[in-house]
């Protein structure tokens, strides 16, 4: 139909166009061709009947180029079909029948190739009324069938081959498995026997260096407090992935330092074990640390044992110390630890700024300096503050007996007075032992402590003005800077002759034991060494 009709296949082609021009018809003019109509309805008639003969047209071209796909897609097939057929042909040895094959197979993939149009549809009209296939009539295919009956069936051969193919392929993967599950297993016995004797290694290591650390963290901790733990030992072991620390309660037993020991000693423990280990790690190259607020929950007492420890155990190492607490600040100082240029303090900080760093000076610089700026206010209350305390340190050292205050608030007329009177008792108490063991050596040198102590509690007339409980610094600041020089010079000699004069050393005089019946009064170097038992 659309073959012997060319208008109408002419009709499919510009449908799009008549459709666009009916919609611009106004009028009996054409808007296509500007021909004018007798009038509108009959342009617009005749513009429809030619959409509609166009649309029945496409409709016909869909099913034309349909079916032309459906054969092409039948024709590829039966190339598909005539490649394994050739194959035969080459296998019998039948050359003329591979050709013959081929040709046809050719033949059919470009009638295949040229059914995509209208056009190519019709040129090939003839071969689609006729047959499409076109199979060359000279081909014996029946003999060709019996040749390839004839043929050995090799369906069980060639089933059993890829079977022994299959089954090489498995077997060559089953011994690379099996060869890699001994490799692993191997190295699993070898990594378990290095782990285990890295493990015994390390036990080994470890126990002979908490042995080590045990005895050296005892020894510290003891130290450190005397007062009440003077038997104390620990118990350090190497756990699955830790250590178990166990420490004695009093002869009570072992038990974690959790379990009895309080906050401070606790912390007084960790600082201890610190120091023990550092000790057995690094030996002499333990030259530097730096301890951060490590005592803050320290008892007192305890603090300035800490700074003997470190003096006496660390003498060649250097410790960076940080404190928030100025009596822990002042106790290093007095104790030794750190003199006046190693101490700085941090008065204020700010993003801006940074630290405001301010130099420690000695106590005596300090009130040298209030003196110079007429600051006598200033300088009374720092001279009694700092009486108050070392004061209070020396009553502790030398075991002196002020009045008891309920609650607490001991001022310089409660504490100095007992500690002079004290450090009196004490060197009558070593001359009569000196005396008592023919010790001219000891006699002399209390004969020397006396007389240094009697020039500094006389120098500003008797020794009741110095130790008078009325003296407070709001009295002392109406003193002129001459005037108040002289008590500043009067307390700092009066210090001066309770301490050891010895440079290295400058600690306070202490007795021995600091519990129960004093035996020696004595410093840190041992220069002043005075016994105090005479049988």
């Amino acid at each position: 139909m659309l073959e012997s009709d060319t208008a109408l296949l002419d009709a499919v082609t510009r449908r799009t166009f008549i459709e666009s021009g009916l919609s611009f018809v106004v009028g009996p003019e054409c808007p296509l061709c500007d021909l004018e109509w007798l009038d509108e309805g009959q342009l617009r008639a005749h513009l429809q009947e030619k959409v509609a003969r166009a649309h029945a047209a496409e409709q016909i071209h869909s099913r034309v180029l349909a079916n032309g796909a459906a054969i092409s897609e039948a024709a590829r097939h039966l190339v598909a079909l005539l490649t394994p057929v050739q194959a035969v042909a080459r296998t019998v040895a039948r050359a003329d029948l591979e050709t013959e094959f081929g040709q046809w197979a050719a033949n059919l993939a470009a009638f295949a190739s040229d059914l995509g149009s209208i056009e190519a549809i019709a040129r090939h009209r003839q071969r689609l009324e006729d047959g499409w296939p076109q199979a060359p009539h000279a081909l014996p295919l029946q003999a060709l069938r019996r040749t390839v009956e004839s043929l050995p069936d090799q369906t069980a051969t060639t089933a059993a081959q890829v079977f022994l193919a299959l089954a090489q392929d498995r077997l060559s993967a089953l011994g690379a498995a099996r060869r890699d599950c001994q490799r692993a297993a191997a190295a699993v016995k070898g990594g378990n026997a290095m782990y285990k004797l890295y493990c015994d290694l390390a036990d080994g290591y470890l126990t002979r260096l908490y042995a080590a650390v045990e005895a050296e963290f005892a020894t510290f901790y003891r130290a450190v407090n005397t007062d009440d733990e003077g038997s104390f030992k620990a118990r350090l072991a190497p756990a699955e992935g830790g250590l178990d620390l166990e420490v004695a309660f009093y002869d009570k037993g072992m038990f974690p330092p959790g379990a009895y020991h309080s906050e401070g000693h606790q912390d007084g423990m960790g600082v201890c074990l610190y120091l023990a280990l550092m000790k057995q790690l690094f030996g002499a190259r333990f030259r530097f640390a730096v301890l951060d607020d490590v005592v803050m929950s320290v008892d007192r007492s305890h603090r300035k044992q800490f700074c003997r420890l470190l003096k006496s155990f660390f003498p060649d190492t250097q410790f960076i110390i940080t404190t928030h607490d100025p009596v822990w600040a002042k106790q290093m100082r007095t104790e030794g630890l750190v003199d006046s240029k190693g101490s700085i303090a941090f008065n204020s900080w700010s993003v801006q700024t940074g630290p405001i760093v301010e130099q420690l000076a000695d106590v005596w610089e300090r009130l040298e300096a209030d003196i110079g700026k007429g600051d006598i206010s200033a300088a009374a209350a720092r001279l009694r503050r700092h009486m108050e305390y070392v004061a209070g340190e020396l009553s502790d050292a030398l075991g002196a007996t002020p009045r008891y205050r309920g609650d607490f608030s001991y001022d310089l007329g409660d504490l100095l007075p007992p500690v002079i009177g004290r450090y009196g008792d004490l060197l009558r108490q070593a001359a009569r032992a000196a005396g008592a063991w023919n010790n001219q050596v000891a006699q002399q040198q209390v004969a020397s402590l006396k007389k240094a102590r009697s020039t500094a509690v006389k120098k500003h007339g008797d020794e009741a003005w110095v130790i008078n409980k009325a003296v407070h610094y709001n009295e002392w600041a109406h003193f002129t800077d001459d005037e108040f020089r002289e008590v500043v010079d009067a307390f700092k000699g009066l210090l001066e002759v309770l301490r050891c004069a010895r440079p290295g050393c400058e600690s306070w005089l202490y007795v021995s034991p600091m519990r129960g019946t004093a035996e020696a009064l004595r410093c840190r170097c041992g220069a002043i060494n005075l016994n105090l038992r005479e049988r």
